[in-house]
């Protein structure tokens, strides 16, 4: 999954940077929060505890990227 992920994004780039748009764009990746664990789900969020519909880590956090042209350098490889 990743991998077409990573394919995505660069067909998206590919045709911002061929249609003249990158320059002015924002791109943002995130995640649905946490997998299903627990009954029929094979998720797993370790090391966080819980998954989806729980109010632990493991279901409420989630990873994301941004980027842009337009972020300031001070931006540049933050977290």
């Amino acid at each position: 999954m990743l991998s077409a992920l990573d394919d995505g994004v660069a067909n998206i780039t590919s045709a911002l940077h061929d249609g003249g748009l990158y320059e002015n764009s924002v791109i943002i990746v995130t995640t649905d929060n946490g997998g299903l664990v627990g009954g029929n789900g094979c998720g797993s969020n370790f090391p966080l505890r819980g998954g989806k519909h729980s109010f632990f880590a493991g279901g409420i956090q989630g990873t994301a990227l941004v980027h842009s042209p337009l972020l300031p350098p001070a931006a540049h490889n933050t977290v």
